[in-house]
């Protein structure tokens, strides 16, 4: 065993203000530790030796953290033994991660070393202290590079205990943060919203996901906070004996079908009620399921389903359903392993009411997340939770063995798409079920079967139906695909593609294709060099790359291979001269409106970019498929090395928070007023429904406005309809004029603009 002095790096004087108690303090010290010893205990027998390092981790922690205090004046050792704590009590973790959790700041802030850890405690307490060393890391540089950022999705890929850990001290840190300055309070909260919460909610640890929701807003957007916080405050208070009245009935029918049952009331939390306030333009008056019920039952595992089946069948006899409310996630689980039925009903006091329905195993996995389910792994023998949690941490894997060099932009967004992109579950034509991330098309389907197979996908059949390769999938498809040998990948199948698996095999077959091809490239652009009279040489050659707007060399030697770059091209692109001011030309996702859109891109901010933020001319655009921007709407290009812009729309959640570094930079972004491009967007509409409803609306859109629609999709059951319309506008103007239009139509109730079906919550 090595002796070590620590010396501490972090500030210890105290607080102004605060007189400490020594004696005190070290009294409650010692309260706290016995409290996580008690509470781990009652988890789980603790032998010998898990005493002792438990014991010999908390006697090093003090020591380090003796001389160091939090901004509120504490003792600092009070965080890591309250992160410990939560560890214990609030995500279910064992000994190794209480050891972890309380030496979790140690390395950072004193001259203990991993190596230190591992000769102390072990290569295994040694490698999650190391992992969340670097997750901390991550968010203090200035610069956020891939290497940087790829840290903490390799802790998380390694050891899910790192990414638990660290969500414990963001937790605890969100509960205390009075003290701090109000700047630093809002960085943090940011960063939680951002990353966080989403990884919380991901992993699922829906109760933690949801208090880091809400306190982020208490510090973000304090006046909103407090004032739905009242108003829920209101209502609780004066639907609390309605509540009582509601479960009754239930309870009793419950226990006389011979089940032993806890029902718990609960309010929607204040976050995810500004979230739908601010989705759908509400009042909070107007939000109606700020109530629900849960209903856990206790059963074993081989009678869950039916008992939860049972148990609805008894809330609806007393109660009348939301019709289209019901979700189950029994048969299929999501991907963070959550499983319960979900419905709505019409209470005796007029409100609705969602009543959720699940047993004490699933209650477990829903409020511990992927901690709970190492307990009942092999227990359950259905669609598995566990195998679901494990697909989404293997195509994290996946996605960061895909690319050794990553640009750091689209790491971003390709690990916060996991975070948000919820699920398809799809099935292969003997019936084994695939889930891919939501908006997977039937190429991804294709890769995720087999590479060869995706590499000459020429289609496929859905539900016994031919659909192209950029059929969207949809939950319960079931999908063949169709091949052929003369086919191959295209640049076009990147723009179609969205998993990161079939994104790097279509990459990985173009680059063949162009080194096969860069041969005979390199011979012909020789040959356009000479009768250009130009040197061949290096630097003409890398000149000529970037005025062109290639990505490389060996591209540009591929486009003269195939006739795509002739001597005509070359001599255009030699006679360009920067400009200050450029447009940029925008590669729609929408391939039936392929004609180039054109906007303008004004530098707000140039942010440590490699080239100085110079551009070259004739860059292409991607619009970001997630937000859907249209003229009208204030944008943002977040632009990576390559000065290929993805534009978002400035609310865009999936760029939150994302700081540039040196490899990209934000730059504000203006819309070409001139353009008569139109704009893919969508409108939900529902109501009453009524003879002739349709006529009127296609009579306005089609007829009155001459609107392109790409989907139309309107249900309707017992006299109430919903309606989904993607169309095609050339800015916010126009389509509000047509909101504003339909507003007119008898029988709609309510109408507003979505990205996508997905923006829609009923």
């Amino acid at each position: 065993m090595c002796h070590i002095t620590a010396q501490s790096r972090k500030d210890s004087r105290f607080s102004m203000g605060y007189i400490p108690d020594l004696v005190g303090e070290k009294k409650e010290i010692l309260k706290k530790y016995r409290r996580v010893l008690h509470a781990l205990n009652a988890r789980m027998p603790l032998s010998k030796e898990d005493k002792e390092n438990i014991r010999k981790s908390f006697h090093l922690a003090a020591t380090a953290h003796q001389d160091m205090r939090r901004k509120s004046g504490e003792p600092y050792i009070y965080h890591p033994l309250e992160v410990a704590y939560i560890c214990v009590t609030e995500i279910g973790l064992g000994a190794t991660s209480v050891i972890c959790a309380l030496l979790h700041d140690v390395v950072e802030d004193t001259d203990y070393t991993i190596e230190d850890m591992r000769n102390l405690f072990g290569d295994k307490v040694a490698q999650i202290i190391d992992g969340l060393t670097k997750v901390s890391d991550l968010f203090d540089v200035k610069e956020k590079t891939a290497v940087n950022i790829q840290k903490i999705v390799i802790s998380l890929a390694q050891d899910v205990r790192v990414i638990l850990i660290k969500l414990a001290d963001r937790l605890h840190n969100m509960r205390t943060m009075e003290s701090m300055p109000e700047e630093k309070q809002i960085k943090i909260a940011k960063e939680t919203t951002t990353f966080f919460a989403p990884l919380a909610h991901r992993l699922g640890l829906y109760a933690i996901k949801t208090e880091l929701e809400d306190l982020a807003l208490k510090y973000t957007n304090p006046v909103i906070y407090d004032q739905i916080s009242q108003d829920l405050e209101m209502i609780m208070e004066k639907f609390e004996p309605d509540i009582h009245r509601f479960i009754y009935p239930i309870k009793r029918s419950l226990a006389e079908a011979g089940y032993k049952v806890e029902i718990r009331s609960r309010a929607k939390s204040v976050s995810s009620i500004y979230d739908k306030m601010q989705r759908k333009q509400l009042p909070f008056e107007e939000v109606y399921d700020i109530l629900a019920i849960r209903i856990l039952l206790d059963v074993p595992v081989d009678d869950e389903k039916r008992a939860c089946w049972e148990a609805y069948s008894i809330v609806t006899n007393h109660y009348r359903p939301k019709p289209g409310r019901l979700r189950d996630w029994i048969s299929t689980p999501k991907s963070n392993g959550y499983q319960a039925l979900h419905t709505t009903v019409m209470s005796q006091f007029g409100s609705w009411v969602e009543v959720q329905i699940r047993s004490r195993r699933m209650d477990e996995i829903a409020e511990k997340g992927y901690a709970a389910h190492w307990k009942y792994k092999g227990e359950f023998r259905g669609i598995s939770s566990s195998n679901n949690m494990e697909n989404w941490l293997s195509r994290i894997r996946e996605m960061l063995n895909s690319d050794q060099n990553p640009d750091a932009m689209e790491f971003v967004e390709n690990f916060l798409g996991f975070l948000f992109v919820d699920e398809v579950f799809v099935f292969t034509p003997k019936g084994e079920p695939r889930i891919l991330p939501y908006g997977s098309t039937v190429l991804d389907f294709a890769y995720a079967i087999h590479t060869e197979l995706g590499n000459k996908c020429i289609g496929g059949e859905v539900n016994h139906q031919l659909k192209p390769i950029s059929y969207q999938l949809k939950t319960g498809d079931q999908v063949k695909i169709l091949d052929s040998n003369a086919q191959q990948p295209d640049e076009d199948w990147l723009r179609i593609a969205i998993t990161t698996r079939a994104k790097t095999a279509i990459n990985n077959a173009l680059k063949e294709q162009k080194r096969q091809f860069a041969p005979k490239g390199e011979q012909m652009l020789q040959k356009i060099f000479k009768n250009l009279h130009l040197e061949w040489n290096q630097a003409n050659r890398e000149r000529l790359v970037n005025l062109s707007g290639k990505k490389s060399l060996i591209d540009l030697y591929y486009d003269v291979a195939l006739g795509k770059f002739t001597a005509h091209e070359a001599k255009t692109a030699l006679q360009k001269t920067p400009q200050s001011n450029w447009l940029q030309k925008l590669n729609p996702f929408s391939r039936k409106h392929s004609s180039l859109q054109e906007i303008s891109i004004e530098l707000s901010q140039r942010l440590n970019h490699n080239n100085g933020g110079a551009f070259e001319q004739d860059k292409k655009f991607v619009i970001d498929p997630f937000c859907h921007p249209i003229p009208g709407d204030d944008i943002i290009a977040v632009v990576t090395p390559e000065n290929v812009p993805m534009i978002h729309r400035a609310g865009c959640r999936k760029i939150a928070g994302v700081e540039p570094s040196k490899d990209t930079f934000v730059a504000k972004a203006l819309w070409n007023e001139n353009t008569e491009q139109r704009y893919l967007t969508g409108i939900y509409l529902d109501g009453f429904d009524r003879k002739g409803f349709i006529y009127d609306l296609s009579n306005i859109l089609f007829q009155d406005m001459n609107i392109d629609i790409k989907s139309f999709d309107i249900s309707a059951d017992n006299g109430v309809y919903t309606c989904y319309i993607m169309l095609f506008v050339r800015n916010t103007k126009q389509l509000q004029t047509i909101i504003n239009r339909l507003k007119k139509v008898d029988g709609i109730k309510k109408i507003y603009r979505i990205n996508n079906r997905r923006d829609v919550v009923l």
